[in-house]
């Protein structure tokens, strides 16, 4: 079972709890932020569910998706350690998340993957280079309380972590499709 959230998770609930939302003209008072959050919340948890699927179980796997595999492992678990527990904390957290991420990622960039899934390996490290920056993005918008701008880089999140979801699953990949 899994202990922590996935980071965009938690920030959907930070947003939400916040009334920071889709900004939806045809929504209530609070401009739809609850519905926002929560298909927000619902994109990433189906996003995150690679790990528990099994769906990679008929992939063979190589040495090298192992190695990249280990490496994200222990980036999920580093990162579920840096939860924010209040807006307060989001950009600062964010700051050492993406430093994180961004050492991770240059581990991955040294494993060289079999040419087979080459082009899904390079794919999935764009991907999370994309991410660094949206949780950047979101962090200052989420300081700015610029609610338009979290829900557009949260929804766009969301797209990339279906995508990785999907590359990592028919790449072999059991934790580097997911986020912490």
């Amino acid at each position: 079972m899994r202990r922590g959230l996935p980071a965009l998770a938690i920030v959907a609930a930070v947003l939400w709890t916040a009334g920071c939302g889709g900004g939806s003209s045809n929504a209530g008072t609070n401009g739809g932020s609850a519905h926002s959050a929560a298909s927000a919340t619902a994109t990433v948890a189906a996003a995150s569910a690679t790990e528990s699927s099994g769906s990679v179980a008929s992939v063979p796997v190589s040495g090298s998706v192992t190695r990249a595999d280990a490496i994200c492992k222990r980036l999920i678990a580093e990162l579920r350690r840096q939860e924010p527990n209040s807006n307060a904390q989001v950009a600062q957290i964010a700051n050492r998340r993406t430093t994180i991420e961004q050492a991770a990622l240059t581990e991955l960039r040294k494993v060289t993957p079999p040419a087979s899934i080459a082009r899904d390996y390079h794919m999935l490290l764009a991907d999370r280079q994309t991410l660094i920056e949206e949780t950047a993005k979101l962090a200052g918008a989420i300081v700015a309380k610029d609610k338009q701008t979290a829900a557009q880089v949260f929804t766009s999140s969301g797209v990339v972590l279906n995508r990785m979801k999907d590359v990592a699953g028919r790449s072999g990949f059991k934790y580097c499709g997911v986020i912490g």
